[in-house]
């Protein structure tokens, strides 16, 4: 039994409940009902706090930024799955239309390419860079030097091959979709050989456009064209990354 003191009453604690004693010696027994119910709503209360911080604390750890934090590993590997697939290694050439003059062997901008190549020779040992001479007939008006070095290219390019025009009005890909609408597509259509056509500072000749499959840009932006090679150099092998799984990608 366990004795506290309520207002000007003894209260004792017992197995009948709560009963009141006067503090003058009164015999008089009386329930008070009223501390019971005030004593068992205070525990009650009790309860409820308790619950409610152990949730709040719970939804502390799981809200969005903390599942953000905790997800995005396992989001990036889902998204790896997702993306990979089976991939048939078709020959692949990159088709560019190089001025003669520059010094290009001896550049930064070679010796990332040839990186690069040996890069994407690993999933396609089938790969070449093949450059067509800028202005090969000296023409002096733009149209004509167009069709000059269109000349040029259409000469290296088979009758089965998979062309993939480079051009700045051509359509926006996401490097996913790349992998497998220009990857994977290529190989999967029975097509002789993948082929990207870079052409000369003033674009493509009208028979290099009719020929093409399909017309992308590397950016709503316009670039060096050495800086264009290296960019679609980049995105090849990232292509080839994101269809076996690997981590290059994110």
């Amino acid at each position: 039994r366990r004795n506290t003191y309520h207002n000007r009453y003894q209260i004792s604690m017992s197995h009948r409940g709560l009963l009141l004693f006067g503090t003058k010696g009164a015999t008089n027994l009386i329930r008070c009902a009223r501390c019971a119910r005030a004593r068992k709503n205070a525990r009650v209360s009790r309860i409820s706090t308790t619950i409610t911080t152990a949730s709040s604390s719970s939804s502390s750890s799981s809200s969005p930024s903390g599942k953000k934090n905790l997800s995005l590993q396992t989001q990036l590997d889902t998204n790896r799955i997702k993306n990979r697939r089976e991939c048939l290694p078709i020959p692949t050439a990159i088709i560019a239309v190089k001025s003669s003059g520059g010094g290009d062997e001896n550049t930064l901008y070679k010796k990332l390419e040839l990186d690069f190549e040996t890069k994407i020779k690993r999933y396609n040992p089938k790969f070449e860079m093949i450059s067509c001479p800028q202005n090969p007939k000296n023409e002096k008006g733009i149209e004509e030097q167009k069709a000059s070095e269109g000349e040029r290219v259409m000469k290296k390019i088979d009758a089965r091959d998979f062309v993939v025009l480079m051009c700045e009005r051509g359509q926006s890909y996401t490097s996913e979709r790349f992998a497998s609408d220009v990857l994977c597509k290529s190989g999967d259509l029975g097509h002789g050989r993948l082929v990207f056509v870079i052409g000369g500072p003033f674009g493509h000749g009208e028979e290099v456009r009719a020929r093409a499959d399909v017309s992308l840009r590397l950016s709503e932006m316009v670039m060096n064209h050495r800086v264009a090679r290296m960019v679609l150099l980049e995105q090849i092998y990232r292509a080839w990354t994101i269809v076996r799984g690997e981590p290059y990608h994110h």
